[in-house]
C-alpha cells in the first residue's frame, strides 16, 4: 500500500522533513495541509522505515573514524553538540544508532544527510 501524501491544492506530493507535526507545508504551492490521525501515523511510519535504511547505508559506508568526522561534521553544520563518546552504546552500530536516534529527535536528520551526501557523494538512501 502507497503510503504517499499529496498536496490538498496542487497535489503535488508532500515531503516529511518536519516530522512530528500536524502540518506540512507544499514545496510547489506553499499551501499548509493539516494532518489528520492517521495520515500521522503513516508520516511517523515513513519517517522509522527511512531510518532504518539510513542506519543500513551508513553501517555500510561508514567506519568508526568516518563516523567520529561525520558527527563532528554535523555539529559545525547544525550548531549541535554532538560527540561520538558522547553517544550511548559500546559498539560502533549502536553509537549510529544513537546518532539517528538523536538526530531525529533534535529534527536534523535533513542535516544529517546532507553531511552524509557531502563526504560521501555516492551515497544513496531510497524511500521505496
Amino acid at each position: 500500500m502507497n503510503q504517499s501524501l499529496k498536496c490538498e491544492n496542487c497535489l503535488a506530493p508532500l515531503l516529511f522533513e518536519q516530522q512530528r507535526t500536524t502540518i506540512i507545508q507544499c514545496e510547489y504551492c506553499g499551501v499548509e495541509n493539516v494532518l489528520g490521525a492517521q495520515l500521522r501515523k503513516a508520516s511517523q511510519k515513513m519517517e522509522r522505515t527511512f531510518l532504518v535504511k539510513l542506519r543500513n547505508e551508513f553501517d555500510t559506508q561508514f567506519n568508526e573514524e568516518e563516523l567520529r568526522l561525520l558527527i563532528f561534521n554535523l555539529s559545525a553544520a547544525t550548531g549541535l553538540r554532538l560527540e561520538y563518546d558522547d553517544l550511548a552504546g559500546g559498539s560502533r552500530r549502536m553509537m549510529l544508532l544513537e546518532l539517528l536516534k538523536c538526530s531525529s529527535r533534535r529534527r536534523v536528520v535533513p542535516q544529517l544527510v546532507e553531511t552524509a551526501v557531502a563526504m560521501r557523494p555516492y551515497l544513496v538512501v531510497l524511500l521505496a
